[in-house]
């Protein structure tokens, strides 16, 4: 019976091989882990921030109102031109608020 003999030199030389090569894997894999992390930590402080920032009303000097000739209703701020746009539900209900404070007014 012929018995191989177990090379020492050789088992060490493929043992550290392959910790080696575990090790920069896992290093790679901490350094993905991190990233993600950190991603998700920004992700979650920004949209918090954006939640509850704060909102100031906007006085007349500083905004136009308009409805386009869809009828959508025009906020315009006139500091830096842009603008948002509303349906044209919006404009109607806003304009069927105000129509009835008035008439209670002056129902009174």
């Amino acid at each position: 019976m012929d018995t191989q003999k177990f090379n020492f030199k050789n088992f060490a030389e493929t043992f550290k091989k392959f910790f080696s090569n575990l090790g920069k894997v896992a290093a790679i894999l901490t350094a993905i882990a991190s990233g993600y992390a950190a991603s998700e930590i920004y992700h979650r402080y920004d949209t918090t921030v954006k939640a509850h920032k704060m909102q100031d009303a906007k006085t007349s000097k500083e905004t136009s109102v308009a409805i386009n000739e869809r009828g959508e209703l025009m906020v315009i701020d006139r500091g830096s031109g842009t603008y948002q746009m509303f349906d044209n539900q919006v404009g109607q209900t806003i304009f069927n608020l105000y129509a009835s404070k008035i008439y209670l007014e002056r129902k009174q």
